[in-house]
């Protein structure tokens, strides 16, 4: 418990500064994140004695960053200038690489571990890469603004998130009775995860009666509150799954009392590219 608060002591304040930088500082944490959440998939995968290929991953992570951080600040007219195409090709080159080293090293279920390997990059490295996309938006659906829209919107899916987490927690471990998903995770109930929806929903309609997100209107801020409390739930469902397959509690011990980073970020996984293709497809009004 000590760990665990001192962690959050200092990392709450910390990532709350470097979403508020925005930027190269904010790139360096998704950056971070992202090749410490592939290194804890990676070492799961070894563990099950797949075979990994860990510098294309990396090399292929890195790549859908790089390619994300060129946004242009908007998904009104399309994600990222050539971001769509060049996901396309760098799965075909992981793909093409997994594929070559396979067959000259022939390990035990390659097939199984190159399949393996797309989910980790598409899971991890390709979803880290709408927390880039959407924190570079500077208007919605073409509303000009002056505030920092991409820190508005970055900073209210975070908060969203960890309140329906403690809501879920919380209400869960006083109340909760029946179990949600008891071979996935022993601990979730269906009650805490209904008061985890609500309080995501809630803390969405806070921020609507402030006007925090310009271009938005109150159904907007109720789908993110949606998107918030039961993707972000789902996320952390299947963070849980994957662990349970696995045999592992937490995907590592990296931050004390709290897990590993795919732990802290599992949610948010499944949050940021859904709330990147609502803005594209749905509030692409003009």
């Amino acid at each position: 418990m000590k760990y665990r608060l001192m962690v959050s002591l200092v990392g709450i304040p910390g990532l709350l500064l470097l979403i508020w930088l925005g930027g190269w500082p904010y790139f360096a944490l998704i950056t971070v994140v992202t090749l410490i959440g592939i290194h804890e998939y990676l070492k799961m995968l070894r563990a099950e004695n797949l075979a990994t290929r860990d510098i294309p991953l990396y090399l292929a992570a890195m790549a859908i960053l790089i390619l994300a951080a060129q946004g242009s600040g908007s998904l009104t007219s399309s994600w990222v200038p050539g971001f769509d195409s060049g996901v396309i090709l760098l799965t075909v080159i992981l793909v093409l690489t997994l594929q070559t080293w396979d067959v000259l090293k022939s390990p035990d279920r390659s097939w199984l571990g190159m399949g393996a390997h797309l989910v980790g990059f598409i899971w991890i490295a390709g979803f880290m890469s709408s927390f880039l996309i959407i924190r570079q938006l500077t208007n919605i659906s073409g509303y000009q603004t002056n505030v920092d829209i991409g820190f508005r919107l970055t900073l209210a899916l975070f908060v969203s998130v960890w309140v329906c987490d403690s809501a879920a927690y919380f209400f869960g471990k006083a109340f909760g009775k029946t179990k949600i998903a008891p071979q996935v995770s022993p601990n979730k109930t269906v009650l805490g995860t209904a008061a985890g929806l609500l309080a995501a929903i809630l803390t969405m309609q806070l921020f609507a009666l402030r006007a925090w997100l310009p271009g938005f209107n109150v159904a907007d801020y109720l789908v993110l509150g949606v998107i918030t409390g039961a993707f972000g739930q789902l996320g952390d469902l299947a963070e849980s799954r994957l662990k349970r397959d696995m045999g592992v509690k937490d995907s590592s011990n990296f931050l004390p009392g709290h897990g590993g980073i795919l732990d802290r970020f599992d949610s948010l996984l499944y949050v940021m590219p859904i709330t990147a293709m609502y803005i594209r497809l749905v509030l692409q009004r003009g």
